[in-house]
């Protein structure tokens, strides 16, 4: 009905519901001609947004690009990120050494993360980030449930969200501007300047 109330007569074969962080909730509608997706978005408790998108414009919009990740003005050489519809994917590792943390490794799965004096372990088996002195807390969820960080070919991503509260947990407040159409992530540190930029968190 709401395909062929936007003048779309093509038959429907199948529909697939997508429900993925930080992009508002989507079916994506397989026709005999081509597919679309039905972004739908609460605007009130009981009133909903619908908005109709061919694949291209779904994907120009919603969908990942590589991106390179720039930190305090600084281009991080063969290291990539991934952005999304408003947030990024950025390689973990490589953001704390260039922000001045020094890393030992304590075990195969475990490593030591030293940053304003303070001590922090990354345990690679567990996906877990806590202080030392304070292990039963995960610091890439602190709420609880799964954290949104995963390994890719042994380089651990975290989520723009999650780094900015970890970082804050950690004395570092940054910002972080996911720039779509110069495919970069700008990461920045409170009182440092990049490129100018309109930051947004």
């Amino acid at each position: 009905n709401y395909l062929s109330q936007n003048d779309i007569q093509s038959e429907m074969n199948s529909a697939i519901i997508i429900d993925t962080p930080n992009v508002p909730l989507t079916i994506w509608v397989k026709t005999d001609v081509e597919d679309f997706f039905i972004t739908i978005d609460s605007k009130h408790k009981d009133e909903y947004i619908y908005e109709l998108y061919n694949s291209l414009d779904y994907i120009d919009k919603y969908g990942m690009i590589k991106a390179s990740l720039n930190i305090n003005g600084e281009k991080i050489e063969n290291k990539n990120s991934k952005i999304y519809s408003n947030y990024a994917d950025i390689p973990f590792i490589v953001t704390m050494k260039t922000l001045g943390a020094s890393l030992t490794s304590i075990s195969n799965e475990k490593l030591d993360i030293c940053l304003k004096e303070n001590h922090y372990v990354l345990d690679n088996k567990e996906v877990k980030l806590y202080k030392v002195g304070n292990e039963s807390i995960n610091m890439f969820h602190k709420d609880g449930g799964n954290p949104f960080v995963y390994y890719v070919d042994d380089e651990l991503m975290i989520d723009s969200f999650t780094l900015n509260t970890v970082l804050f947990d950690m004395g570092i407040p940054i910002t972080i501007n996911c720039d779509r159409e110069n495919k970069t992530v700008f990461i920045e540190t409170a009182g440092k300047s990049g490129d100018g930029s309109l930051i947004d968190n």
